[in-house]
């Protein structure tokens, strides 16, 4: 027999404080679902997550209103989520708190998958796949997708939204109906939920405000200071390197560093360091001070 996914509590409570301010009665939704309202309320516990993917359908249909997932979905942020904000909104930066974010989930939601990839444009993919996908999970990979966005606008701001997002979820337009994504490019039935983001994100304090993208202030794109080049580059790396299990690319180590590839390799071959020897050091540093600071596996 197949085991149960699992999935706590915390992450049905948006939703259910959403229609609570509104007025609406959940006890028919709870009791078809067959969750304790007690539970909810109380705020600390597992469903499963067929529980769960059922009480936000019925949900969306008794209310007539499909773009809930992500209209409640905005409401899943760091401050929602219970343990896993803390962590989160304990971090440096937006590459660490990403990072925590990555690891923590799939301990809260069983069977996910998060991972951080780059692509051509010079963007960063964050990923959530859900490998156990039931029939009634659209809704929750909409609601999925916000929460993405929503860490992500840790360090890009709340008026943040993305231009390019993939969903799990079958076709809809649903998403038209939520003015935040109505001109964002998304392609659905993807093998994850995810949303791109700008690189130079990954290394910028988090902030509850909106401001505007850090702007270079050497001709290398790289601080003025009194380290050296591979100095700087080191700590650059060390914010993006292994976060979500990426390891950036020469190109967007560049972009980020807002210099050229062909500058950045010019620059480290007269400092004699090649490029894959010093991401090869870095990640030796972070695994290590991984292993020695938290319950991260070997592999």
């Amino acid at each position: 027999m197949k085991p149960l996914s699992l999935a706590h509590i915390s992450w049905l409570r948006p939703f259910a404080a959403y229609f609570a301010e509104r007025g609406v009665s959940l006890v028919p939704y709870l009791t078809a679902a067959r969750i304790e309202e007690a539970l909810v309320e109380h705020g600390d516990g597992w469903i499963t997550k067929h529980q769960l993917y059922g009480f936000l359908n019925d949900l969306a249909v008794g209310e007539e209103m499909p773009e809930k997932g992500f209209v409640v979905g905005e409401r899943l942020t760091p401050h929602t989520i219970g343990a896993i904000g803390e962590e989160v909104m304990g971090s440096a930066t937006l590459g660490e708190a990403i990072g925590k974010f990555c690891r923590l989930v799939p301990r809260h939601v069983e069977n996910n998958r998060l991972w951080v990839v780059e692509d051509e444009r010079g963007e960063v993919w964050l990923f959530n796949e859900i490998m156990d996908r039931l029939p009634e999970s659209d809704l929750a990979d909409h609601a999925g997708g916000m929460s993405l966005v929503n860490i992500v606008r840790l360090a890009a701001g709340d008026s943040w939204y993305p231009r390019r997002m993939s969903l799990q979820a079958g076709r809809t337009e649903a998403h038209r109906r939520f003015s935040g994504l109505r001109g964002c490019d998304v392609s659905f039935a993807a093998e994850a939920t995810g949303v791109a983001f700008p690189a130079e994100l990954l290394l910028r304090p988090l902030s509850l405000e909106d401001r505007p993208a850090p702007t270079s202030e050497g001709p290398d794109g790289l601080l003025v200071g009194g380290e050296t080049f591979v100095e700087k580059l080191r700590v650059l790396l060390s914010g993006i390197v292994g976060v979500g299990g990426m390891l950036p690319s020469v190109h967007l180590a560049a972009e980020i560093a807002n210099t050229s590839a062909r500058t950045l390799h010019r620059r480290l071959r007269e400092e004699e360091v090649a490029y894959q020897d010093l991401v090869d050091e870095v990640r030796y540093e972070r695994a290590t001070h991984l292993l020695a600071t938290s319950d991260a596996s070997v592999k």
